[in-house]
């Protein structure tokens, strides 16, 4: 999990992103869909809406944190680096640059071994 420190209309413009970016996903044939669409439709999916009332209730001068999984974070990441943002979209991408980047690595001090018989 990302941790990240967000305004509420930062988190808005996030889901606005994710909703216009992801709108008919599910329509598609599977081989047809790119994993991050996957990724960010069923994030998106999470989002009730009393959980986003609850956002959207919250003080707008206050931060508040947000735990986003890492694929949804790197999914996210790489889709809005291309794309036209708003305001609020920019400065949540900004965070999440900046997240990312400082963010230890995660799978640091974990040894894979894979044995074939």
């Amino acid at each position: 999990m990302l941790q990240l420190k967000l305004y509420p209309g930062e988190l808005i413009g996030m889901l606005k992103f994710l909703h216009r970016n992801t709108a008919g996903y599910e329509q598609l044939p599977l081989d047809s869909q790119a994993v991050s669409v996957l990724v960010m439709g069923q994030y998106l999916a999470k989002w009730t809406p009393q959980r986003l009332a609850v956002w959207q209730q919250r003080r707008t001068d206050k931060e508040y944190s947000l735990s986003l999984p890492l694929p949804v974070a790197l999914a996210l990441y790489k889709d809005m680096q291309t794309a036209f943002l708003g305001h609020q979209q920019q400065s949540f991408l900004d965070k999440l640059d900046h997240a990312i980047i400082n963010s230890p690595k995660p799978y640091a001090g974990v040894a894979f071994s894979l044995q074939l018989y």
